[in-house]
């Protein structure tokens, strides 16, 4: 863990709070208590929020006016005067759904059970606080599930393949997924993605649409599949001019062949997209990934 990282505790127990910031410095995290929820109202300078992470018990039991004081009333201040601070919820078995709810909706960037069986457990959140509620992270936890499930026996492979899929284009700045299993006369198309990059081989591809077929088979794609892509791609007008079969078996030498044709006699573009090219565009960084697709489909 990070020891640049401060960690501001806030429950109406002097025991747990005690014993969370003892497990935090014990984990050489920077930590400080507040067992008295109530002070936070009176806090409104920026100096006074100098936190990265804040923890807060979903009830914090009276004030001395003798209010119920609740995360909720706390929230609107602390996103107010510390907006940079990422708050997270403590919560115990009789919370409803509703306070949890409420609590997201002011800003929470998640709920997690205060009632663990070791209290170190809830350092974890130091761990990971960088991610919560960093939209990139997750897509990049969601694209390394997805892949981990690809690549298992698991039943339902080809659905999660078209998952991926999404996923990945969706991840790249210039493109982007507008349509899956859309009908046409030919056929459906499982992903159907705009492409708006205005690098040079993408802008002679003469294709604002590409059209993917993902094939999830023990053996490479045959010719019915690239006729079939080619005809799916052929309903698409002027919109589309390239196609891409992803596929986890690999491609045949006669895939290759046809490729070369089908740009020559009709224009189009049809390539692929392998097991081995999946696995590396999941674990490039997202702004790396669009350059390392276009390297491979350029070869082709």
């Amino acid at each position: 863990m990070s020891s640049q990282l401060h960690v501001l505790i806030v429950d109406d127990s002097d025991v747990f709070v005690e014993a969370l910031v003892f497990a935090f410095e014990a984990n050489k995290v920077r930590a400080t208590g507040c067992s008295k929820p109530w002070e936070i109202l009176s806090w409104s300078k920026r100096n006074e929020f100098d936190f990265d992470l804040i923890l807060l018990d979903m009830q914090l039991g009276a004030s001395p006016c003798g209010d119920e004081l609740h995360a909720h009333k706390l929230l609107p201040h602390l996103m107010t005067y510390a907006p940079s601070s990422k708050v997270v919820v403590f919560s115990q078995h009789d919370v409803s759904v509703k306070d949890c709810l409420r609590c997201i909706a002011l800003g929470a960037l998640s709920v997690i059970p205060k009632s663990v069986k070791r209290i170190e457990e809830l350092c974890l959140v130091a761990e990971v606080y960088q991610r919560i509620g960093d939209a990139t992270e997750m897509q990049q936890e969601l694209i390394e599930l997805l892949w981990d499930d690809v690549t298992s026996s698991m039943k339902g492979r080809e659905e999660r393949l078209e998952m991926l899929v999404i996923n990945l284009f969706n991840s790249m700045p210039t493109f982007e997924v507008i349509g899956h299993n859309v009908k046409t006369k030919a056929g459906e198309i499982d992903v159907l993605v705009e492409n708006n990059n205005r690098h040079s081989w993408w802008e002679k591809l003469l294709s604002l649409h590409l059209v993917i077929e993902c094939k999830h088979l023990k053996k490479p794609p045959q010719p019915d599949v690239f006729n079939q892509l080619k005809a799916v791609v052929e309903t698409q007008g002027d919109y589309s001019k390239a196609g891409i079969v992803v596929s986890m078996s690999g491609f045949t030498g006669t895939f290759r062949n046809r490729q070369n044709d089908v740009r020559c006699i009709d224009g189009i573009h049809l390539l692929g997209l392998g097991r081995e090219h999946l696995d590396r565009l999941v674990r490039l960084r997202f702004d790396k990934r669009e350059a390392y697709l276009r390297s491979v489909l350029q070869q082709q």
